[in-house]
């Protein structure tokens, strides 16, 4: 049996998409060797006394972590963890309004920003979990959790999981990328934390399989085969395990439903997120100095940050269209 160790791919979801549950969520708490996400902490620390004080005045925290019950079993397991437990949020997110606050091709973003973000950790909490639990999203937030998470995925070689959502950012943000890869295969788009889990065990030997091919693929393009190989795998091994896998979860009466996704792996600069932002954010404002920042029209550079953009497909792919050769 493979370990999760050996899977070889680190995925950072954004916490939007945790609490909805969207495709690039499911597919990294999936596929990952760890999944990485944010939770906005207080700053007394992270026991559970701190918590609960702090959820008392601000009750929007323990909303949060209530919506993210369904998944417990896959903190409690080290699949899932979240970014304080190894550096706190706020310093991340601290940074990045630093660099909106400072850099030039960033100016159009700072009338969307909150000035007084970390006055007060009841405002900084409220503002982070109200956001993410309507959905968002607030630019002056979304944009900074963003860009903080796509910090931390490029300077520990990290991959981010992205929505194929069509908004003006993403439009912008896709395209400076570079694309590396694309594989379609079935996933469990609606599962427990534990049916996740046995999903993980059961698919072991295929799920490690296609992580390293990915991992491989964004070193090199000359495993373009290896990658198309192993989605081909596991897509015959999900087939063969799908009836024990869609069963419904008497435990705790989540419905399980699965469905194919088509995943592109594109290679961002660091800082993509920030510069499509202020792109969309100058056209918006029709400021006189803002217009599109040059710098977003340059090609993939030191810093990179690796991601995978997950979509939904109506039905399972006939051809292997989407895995063709970037």
């Amino acid at each position: 049996m493979i370990s999760d160790a050996e899977r070889d791919v680190r995925i950072v979801i954004s916490p939007y998409h945790l609490t909805t549950r969207e495709p690039p969520a499911m597919v990294a708490l999936l596929l990952a060797s760890r999944a990485v996400t944010m939770l906005p902490t207080p700053r007394a620390g992270t026991d559970r006394a701190s918590v609960r004080e702090a959820g008392e005045r601000t009750p929007r925290l323990l909303q949060l972590m209530e919506s993210w019950a369904w998944c417990a079993p896959l903190f409690a397991s080290g699949v899932a963890s979240a970014i304080q437990e190894c550096e706190g949020s706020a310093p991340l997110l601290e940074d990045v309004l630093a660099r909106i606050e400072t850099e030039p091709e960033f100016e159009p973003l700072r009338p969307l920003m909150r000035s007084n973000f970390f006055a007060h950790e009841e405002s900084y909490l409220d503002a982070i979990c109200g956001d993410v639990l309507k959905g968002g999203p607030d630019p002056g937030v979304s944009v900074p959790v963003t860009a903080a998470l796509d910090a931390l995925a490029s300077s520990r070689g990290m991959v981010v999981a992205r929505s194929d959502s069509d908004s003006l950012v993403q439009r912008a943000e896709r395209r400076a990328a570079r694309r590396v890869f694309a594989v379609a295969v079935p996933v469990l788009l609606e599962a427990s934390g534990r049916r996740v889990l046995e999903a993980r065990a059961v698919l072991a030997d295929t799920l490690a399989a296609l992580g390293r091919a990915m991992s491989a693929m964004f070193e090199s393009p000359e495993h373009a085969d290896a990658v198309r190989a192993a989605a081909a795998a596991y897509r015959s091994a999900f087939a063969q395990s799908a009836e024990r896998l869609l069963r419904g979860d008497e435990q705790s009466g989540n419905r399980t439903r699965a469905g194919f996704v088509a995943i592109t792996g594109i290679v961002l600069r660091e800082n993509a997120s920030l510069l499509a932002a202020a792109e969309v954010a100058a056209r918006s404002f029709r400021a006189p100095s803002a217009q599109r920042p040059a710098s977003s029209q340059a090609k993939v550079a030191e810093p990179e940050l690796r991601a995978i953009v997950v979509r939904s497909m109506s039905a399972a792919p006939h051809t292997t269209d989407d895995e063709r050769a970037p």
